[in-house]
């Protein structure tokens, strides 16, 4: 049995995980409080398992935490059934690559925006990736335009993850070991985990119900601007939505303004950084951009696939330091994979970040290179694992894209990022410093983002938030 304290006490689990592959092989088991636990680093293993035997590993671990706050029917927890395929099925009537274009003017009003900040204040550079995918996220699941941090929505969302992060992480929470203390009554000494999550409780309740009730009033006005909530409630077919459909609808809709703008701002903070320390990548897309675009103006979705450099810089955004590092499965019964038996009931984790940083597949993995997605022979999409698999890949990967395309390019075309200088003239190089939680992102960091022209500036100025 391995020293499971050792992995939890492992503040980047990902390259723990990584570092005993290299002893024990891609796939290795080890045993987590007597129960046995599969890892897979390669990407192989991930279709293995998870996409051609989907249904099978389609459920993730209890988190008894998750439980007691009342998500266990949110998306990210509910098991694998009906529910989750009927999740499912909401998400894609309005977030399939089809449908994700309706929503491309919101998004690009909200670059302009983001850019506009970008100008006025661009130290607050961290700040203004997380107000632009907090922003986004709101207007496409209900319609609601926020402006700035102290907006309602953007606060019910901040607290909410903040909330998720600390009841899922690994280790913090004792109840994970001993399921039966979740029947500790709140008042009793040491049950300070249930007093937590009475309160998580409460709070999720307002977060889900306050955003339902804006949507269900602008509705009722007449006001409603299009939005994932409005559309499933009012069908374009003229049919009745049922009180169980209302009920999953609210639960789906704060997922995607909760879960969805972290990760979207996670993804651009880690391009910032990207452009801070690898100067040249930012130049040949600039030039690639500056021999594409004829006069200056906004980047839309028809200029993606006309700028392939560009596109190669998002993708590599993707790879180079993940959102999310972990995914952890369930197996509903035995497996039989080669020569191996994986159990029912048995762990399954996949390390994202391994397949991400195999260097058979990118070499050099470390280093900021969009030019491995080029040439004869390109590196794999990272977007084909990076959203995950299966029956629980990310619904939203197709808006995401879309989102992270529209604020590469047009950032790109506009400004210049280039290292922090101190008094003396000495440039500060950036560490690659990232939290080690469920999401990943940036620590704090300096650089200087300023116009690239008179031409690029007067552009971004003539927006007013």
């Amino acid at each position: 049995m391995w020293d499971i304290i050792l992995i939890r006490e492992a503040p980047f689990l990902w390259l723990k995980l990584n570092e005993y592959a290299q002893t024990y092989g891609g796939i290795f088991t080890f045993h987590l409080l007597g129960r046995p636990t599969v890892v897979f680093n390669s990407p192989n293993a991930g279709i293995d398992l998870l996409e051609k035997r989907a249904t099978n590993f389609a459920t993730r671990p209890p988190i008894y935490m998750a439980e007691l706050s009342g998500w266990a029917e949110a998306i990210l927890f509910v098991p694998y059934g009906p529910r989750l395929r009927s999740y499912r099925r909401l998400l894609h009537q309005t977030l399939n690559p089809r449908a994700t274009l309706d929503f491309e003017d919101l998004q690009i009003q909200e670059v302009r925006k983001l850019m506009k900040r970008l100008l006025t204040r661009p130290e607050d550079f961290l700040d203004h990736a997380k107000l632009y995918a907090g922003a986004v996220s709101i207007r496409i699941a209900y319609g609601h335009t926020a402006r700035d941090f102290s907006d309602e929505f953007i606060q019910g969302a901040e607290e909410f993850m903040r909330a998720l992060s600390e009841a899922i992480l690994p280790g913090r929470w004792l109840v994970e070991t001993i399921p039966s203390m979740r029947y500790i009554p709140s008042w009793f000494p040491g049950a300070t985990f249930k007093r937590k999550t009475e309160q998580w409780a409460r709070m999720t309740v307002q977060y889900r119900q306050g955003p339902f009730d804006y949507v269900l009033k602008h509705m009722t006005e007449g006001t409603a601007e299009p939005s994932f909530t409005s559309k499933l409630l009012d069908p374009a077919d003229g049919s009745q939505v049922g009180e169980s459909e209302r009920d999953m609808i609210k639960i789906v809709a704060s997922h995607l303004y909760g879960a969805g703008a972290d990760t979207t701002a996670s993804i651009i903070q880690s391009f910032f950084l990207a452009m801070t320390l690898y100067p040249d990548v930012q130049s040949t897309a600039q030039a690639e951009l500056d021999a594409y675009l004829a006069s200056k103006r906004t980047l839309t979705v028809s200029d993606w696939e006309h700028l392939p450099y560009t596109n190669a810089i998002v993708m590599e955004s993707l790879r180079w330091h993940p959102v999310t590092n972990i995914i952890a499965r369930k197996t509903k019964e035995d497996e039989v994979v080669g020569e191996w038996v994986i159990p029912s009931g048995t762990y399954v984790i996949g390390n994202l970040w391994a397949m991400l940083h195999n260097p058979e597949i990118y070499p050099d993995p470390c280093a900021f290179k969009p030019e491995r997605y080029l040439g004869n022979e390109p590196a794999p999409d990272p977007a084909t694992y990076g959203f995950g698999f299966g029956r629980r890949v990310c619904p939203g990967r197709h808006i995401a894209l879309q989102s992270l395309w529209l604020v590469i390019s047009n950032i790109l075309a506009n400004f210049e990022i280039s290292k922090f200088r101190t008094l003396d003239g000495e440039e500060v190089t950036p560490g690659e410093e990232y939290t080690s939680g469920i999401l990943s992102r940036p620590l704090p960091f300096k650089n200087v983002i300023k116009p690239r022209s008179l031409a690029c500036r007067s552009m971004v100025d003539e927006v007013e938030i």
